[in-house]
């Protein structure tokens, strides 16, 4: 198993869900990049934790991890006291939809 180095948002949303769930973790290598583990398992070495946005169906078969369900909060930051630009509107809208939807592919 490949997972994110420690100290990483990725490798602590890991570890908290697979101890909730009372699933040990044994691995192999740590890394401290998304695109390492891909180019790692690529190239045949096992297989990696990794989250849904940086993986490349090109490259490796994906497997979507079912049990436990890992999440990662995102957020959408501006500067205090200034607007949005249109695009920025219809882009935090389009976030509220699909966050409301529960369509996170």
């Amino acid at each position: 198993m490949i997972l994110p180095v420690r100290d990483t948002g990725n490798r602590l949303l890991i570890d908290e869900a697979m101890a909730s769930a009372r699933m040990p973790l044994v691995w192999t290598y740590e890394v401290g990049r998304s695109t390492t583990a891909l180019d790692l398992v690529a190239d045949g070495f096992r297989a990696a934790l990794l989250p849904q946005s940086s993986m490349n169906a090109d490259r490796v078969a994906i497997c979507e991890l079912q049990t436990p369900n890992i999440a990662r909060p995102i957020g959408l930051l501006s500067r205090l006291g200034q607007g949005y630009s249109p695009a920025v509107t219809v882009f935090k809208a389009e976030i509220h939809k699909v966050a409301a939807a529960g369509d996170f592919t």
